[in-house]
């Protein structure tokens, strides 16, 4: 209970933190894990060496900001501090012979990452980066449990109003069947897992 209030606090404060002007939507999608395939929404605050406060969500804003701030052979690499809090929940499809429900597990996170922008190729910048993540899942019929690993963002395309996100996870304590419920619950070492997916955030009106 304690570390899930704790992660919910967490979420709730990287999205209550975002001006109303800058805020954004994201979903992020894990479609490759052993356990429920995730979808959901998230908000990332941004804060750079140029950059103070929580401006937006991916790298929009800083892309945006970059354009307008400087020449396009001057524009700002980074290192950017990007605070990602996400809430993904099961989209019910199989993995393997295991069945997940939809909307059974949910998964809260936290997951800081330090990325740079690489460069731009005609109207689309790139950026790339890394960081760690903390995650508590809870839902029905399994008892909340957490998780540490690490992010990778290979590549993060913005265009525009439009983000698009490769990520990758690694969790050095990965996932198994039983601590979503399914037969009696074990206690060991298990093996490290690598999780892909990807985000796609847009700038929101107001």
């Amino acid at each position: 209970m304690v570390r899930r209030t704790a992660a919910v606090a967490v979420f709730l404060f990287s999205m209550l933190a975002l001006p109303r002007h800058s805020d954004a939507g994201l979903i992020d999608f894990i479609w490759e894990m052993s356990g429920p395939q995730m979808l959901g929404p998230g908000i990332m605050c941004i804060i750079g060496s140029t950059d103070r406060g929580c401006f937006g969500t991916s790298a929009i804003t800083v892309e945006r900001a970059a354009r307008q701030a400087n020449a396009s052979r001057q524009l700002r690499h980074g290192p950017y501090l990007f605070l990602h809090g996400d809430w993904t929940f099961s989209t019910g499809k199989d993995t393997g012979d295991q069945h997940y429900d939809f909307f059974k597990t949910h998964r809260l996170a936290f997951a800081p990452q330090v990325m740079v922008r690489s460069g731009s190729a005609g109207n689309v910048g790139f950026f790339h980066g890394g960081g760690t993540t903390y995650e508590v899942l809870f839902g029905k019929g399994f008892d909340t449990f957490d998780k540490f690993g690490f992010v990778l963002t290979p590549v993060e395309a913005v265009f525009e109003h439009v983000s698009f996100a490769f990520r990758m996870r690694i969790y050095p304590n990965g996932f198994t069947p039983d601590e979503f419920g399914i037969g009696p619950r074990e206690d060991y070492d298990r093996p490290l897992e690598r999780t892909y997916g990807f985000s796609v955030s847009l700038k929101l009106p107001w």
